[in-house]
């Protein structure tokens, strides 16, 4: 969970130090981008319980819970970790995804990608601007949420290396 928390940490701060160049789509279109077949809204719903997330994606390789330090025995925060696919919930709320190899793809308007693939796969995106030049691809429901979809590419290669979502609260 650290690792997580130190990684979303560094995209946070270079999301959250300017106004991000974003991919708005319509609150329907980002309730349903999938992961592997599993709506993004059905993942928020699940709040994080360890038989809902289970019955979205099966049994998680590894779990992390860390109990809540006022009130002895509640969860305060958990992180299922798959092959390729780490969640954590905060407060019940989803804080982060990450998705690291092609076992698992995202779809978003109707464009399934996953790692390895070219970002061309996506067509005409508008790309965000991080704070060492380097580019992302941002997607949200809103100019300003502080949620969203990222995808992370090899400014080279033009290649996916990460996809993820995070909330900002």
């Amino acid at each position: 969970m650290k690792y997580l928390i130190i990684s979303f940490s560094i995209v946070f701060i270079n999301v959250a130090k300017c106004q991000p160049s974003a991919n708005i789509i319509t609150p329907t279109e980002y309730e349903n981008i999938e992961v592997n077949n599993v709506k993004l809204i059905d993942i928020l719903n699940s709040q994080g319980d360890q038989n809902n997330v289970e019955n979205l994606f099966g049994t998680p390789d590894r779990i992390e819970k860390d109990d809540d330090p006022i009130y002895e025995g509640k969860i305060f925060a958990i992180d299922f970790y798959y092959a390729g696919l780490d969640l954590s919930f905060y407060e019940k709320v989803l804080s982060s995804f990450s998705i690291t190899n092609n076992k698992f793809n995202i779809t978003i308007k109707g464009k399934t990608i996953t790692i390895g693939d070219n970002i061309n796969k996506l067509g005409n995106m508008i790309f965000n601007t991080n704070n060492d030049n380097s580019k992302s691809i941002l997607f949200m429901e809103c100019d300003g949420c502080n949620n969203f979809i990222f995808i992370e590419f090899n400014q080279s290669t033009k290649v996916i290396t990460k996809i993820g979502y995070v909330e900002l609260t």
